[in-house]
């Protein structure tokens, strides 16, 4: 074995060369963070919006089957809060988680249950109603925003529901 007569080459890192390598990731994380705020906005729209068109096609086959009319109303706040819920008794308070269908108390969702998302309608009354034969409603649409993109439910006077977005890969094009 032969032995260096200068010793092992041990070299420590200075301190500037570690803020250099925590000023890089630094910048890359700045590069990462605000893709990454613009995937979940997308998804938690594309989550609420999926959510939200199952609920009103649950709704309708509701009153199609049990032959009563059945309102999925709609409470919007000023401030940006909203509740929806559905009820075979009229249109229901969600505020007050005062919605019923088939008997049963309904869960109520709102806007704390999905964050970042803003909901509004131009329904009359905030209210889709399906009625008991073929489950008609009157034509509305139901808006779904989250950061800058937005997502539609547009019911037809049949009661057909079309989920639509823009920019958003899983869902069609409006």
């Amino acid at each position: 074995m032969i032995v260096s007569p200068f010793g092992p080459r041990e070299r420590a890192h200075t301190l500037l060369e570690l803020l250099v390598a925590l000023a890089v990731l630094a910048l890359l994380a700045l590069q990462f963070v605000p893709s990454w705020q613009d995937r979940l906005a997308r998804r938690r729209l594309e989550q609420a919006a999926i959510l939200l068109h199952g609920e009103m096609q649950a709704a309708r086959l509701e009153a199609l089957r049990q032959g009563r009319g059945v309102a999925v109303r709609f409470a919007i706040q000023a401030s940006g809060r909203w509740c929806y819920g559905a009820s075979d008794t009229g249109p229901c308070r969600c505020e007050e988680q005062a919605c019923r269908l088939g008997g049963r108390p309904q869960a109520r969702v709102d806007s704390t249950t999905l964050p970042g998302v803003r909901l509004w309608t131009n329904l009359p009354d905030h209210t889709l109603y399906f009625g008991p034969v073929r489950g008609g409603t009157r034509a509305g649409t139901i808006f779904l925003r989250s950061g800058g993109l937005e997502a539609r439910i547009v019911a037809s006077s049949q009661g057909r529901l079309r989920l639509c977005a823009q920019g958003l890969a899983g869902l069609p094009p409006c």
